[in-house]
């Protein structure tokens, strides 16, 4: 799967929120997990996301992950690219002062 900034309204650097734009078949529904997801601007490659995950999901990720977030807003998922999944996993380092940044 692959998103260009056409399929991009915004995003959010400080929540890391990423909004798409609406099409007929849900930005969820159209990706497969354990696939990776590419990022392009023009025919520049920006980034490579290692996955898409979802909630429900208990599979573990320390690499960039597009995460489906629909526990927050049940009514409207939101799309955030997190550095891990879960999120917990940066948390949890961060207070025992094992994160760099």
């Amino acid at each position: 799967m692959l998103f260009t900034e056409k399929d991009i309204e915004w995003f959010n650097a400080s929540t890391r929120e990423i909004k798409f734009r609406d099409s007929d078949i849900p930005i969820y529904k159209r990706l497969e997990p354990f696939h990776e997801i590419k990022f392009y601007l023009g025919d520049n490659a920006l980034f490579v996301v290692s996955s898409f995950v979802a909630d429900w999901d208990s599979r573990i990720f320390t690499d960039l992950v597009l995460h489906y977030d629909l526990i927050s807003d049940p009514n409207q998922g939101h799309y955030y690219l997190h550095d891990c999944y879960p999120a917990q996993f940066i948390d949890t380092l961060e207070s025992k002062g094992k994160l760099r940044k």
